[in-house]
């Protein structure tokens, strides 16, 4: 179970860059870009914690707490890329 919670969130983060700038394509008024900027980021860093730690709770890695400080920077190489 651990695996396909970690497969699902790791599949919305491939996803996220793509809907919020697709969002902010179809509604610029509705969605500045500092909206689109921080949506991305944040729950982009939320989802790659999440799946980080679900993944290794179940392995009894510590895997999560690079995730925890450096995911925020992940997510900015994506929404750059």
């Amino acid at each position: 179970m651990n695996d396909v919670i970690s497969a699902a969130c790791l599949a919305v983060l491939a996803l996220l860059p793509l809907l919020v700038l697709g969002l902010r394509v179809a509604r610029p008024k509705w969605m500045p870009w500092w909206a689109a900027f921080v949506l991305v980021v944040g729950l982009g860093w939320g989802l790659l914690f999440v799946s980080a730690l679900v993944n290794e709770s179940a392995k009894g890695g510590a895997g999560h707490v690079g995730a925890l400080f450096r995911g925020w920077a992940i997510m900015l190489g994506l929404l750059a890329g």
